[in-house]
């Protein structure tokens, strides 16, 4: 579920890393994945994901 996650948000970039780290949500530890992405016309977006492959958020550079 993550990397279809990972996958569909990454519009055809190329995943550079993925990284799982636990963070603090809602008051309790989860286990978040987050998968650096070098798009096609060079700009780079972080994609957090849940554990269970639901999209927390993009970030871009």
């Amino acid at each position: 579920m993550v990397q279809k996650t990972i996958a569909d948000n990454a519009d055809g970039g190329n995943i550079e890393e993925i990284e799982k780290k636990t963070e603090i949500i809602g008051f309790k530890m989860t286990s978040i994945y987050e998968a650096d992405v070098r798009k096609t016309d060079g700009s780079k977006i972080e994609i957090k994901i849940g554990e269970k492959g639901k999209l927390i958020a993009i970030d871009k550079d």
